[in-house]
């Protein structure tokens, strides 16, 4: 599972008691978590250790920190950081190689370059940027893959900020820049046609406007003898009595709006063992 929890401002505490409910009707055996803020992480990492889960996070959360929850059932090999060289804000890859009934999986998730409106007096659409954490996620998983033979798949996960789905497209679709090996796309795989926006200002009753993109996605190589047999969204409802007196832009009227657990829906996927029941 991947999951964007929002640095936004409205009700910390309840939104991230809703994500730990929405992870403990899911319970996927691993979950990258993005824009998790020093605020936010008291508030999230002991709800997830009380499921079961140990917690990793990058080294310094800021306001854009990434954190791995790893379900108790599985034994941990390896883990790390790997920051990016062309990055203005800090980005980087966490990573963590566990195993789980002997089966050995590389898990990691990221937040990539974002789009900045105004950046030392231009606009800094971060595509650049993002292309080059790509590639260089692409070379950490190539070695790591080579010195670690026994892995059965390398996982990357997060909010891509990847911008393929317009008509101005400011990415290459994402699998042409991921050339070095085969990768599969979970929602591509298994939705082929659907939209699938986990960023859907349009759908969302607390983000209102018309911006509408699949950044978080799942992508997966090295797979062998396993493939993605699932995908779907979670937490696209309400929390019941929340409302926020959401802050208009341009000097525009503010208004009141209900209360998501994030901006972002989450996306849990499965993967599964060609010949054998499902392994999530």
């Amino acid at each position: 599972m991947t999951y964007n929890v929002w640095f936004g401002e409205p009700y910390p505490k309840e939104r991230m008691e809703a994500i730990s409910r929405i992870c403990l009707g899911e319970m996927p055996l691993v979950i990258g978590f993005q824009e998790v803020t020093p605020m936010l992480a008291p508030l999230l990492f002991p709800q997830m250790s009380d499921l079961g889960y140990k917690v990793l996070n990058q080294p310094g959360l800021n306001s854009y920190g990434v954190a791995i929850a790893l379900h108790s059932t599985c034994t941990v090999v390896s883990s790390g950081f790997l920051e990016f060289r062309d990055s203005i804000m800090g980005r980087g890859l966490l990573w963590i190689h566990f195993r789980v009934d002997n089966v050995e999986i590389l898990f990691s998730t990221t937040h990539l370059e974002s789009f900045v409106p105004r950046f030392q007096g231009k606009k800094y659409d971060g595509a650049k940027e993002r292309e080059a954490q790509v590639k260089q996620i692409e070379t950490f998983c190539s070695k790591y893959i080579e010195k670690n033979p026994n892995l059965e798949a390398f996982i990357l996960t997060g909010d891509l900020n990847w911008d393929d789905q317009s008509k101005k497209n400011l990415d290459k679709p994402l699998l042409s820049v991921l050339d070095k090996t085969e990768w599969k796309d979970a929602w591509l795989e298994l939705k082929p046609g659907d939209d699938g926006y986990t960023y859907d200002a349009k759908e969302s009753p607390m983000l209102g406007g018309y911006l509408r993109r699949r950044f978080d996605r799942c992508v997966a190589t090295g797979t062998g003898n396993y493939s993605f047999s699932s995908a779907h969204l979670v937490g696209k409802e309400p929390l019941e009595g929340l409302i926020w007196q959401k802050q208009q832009q341009f000097g525009k009227k503010g208004k009141s709006v209900p209360v998501l657990p994030s901006d972002h829906y989450g996306l849990h996927v499965t993967l599964s063992h060609t010949n054998k029941d499902n392994e999530d």
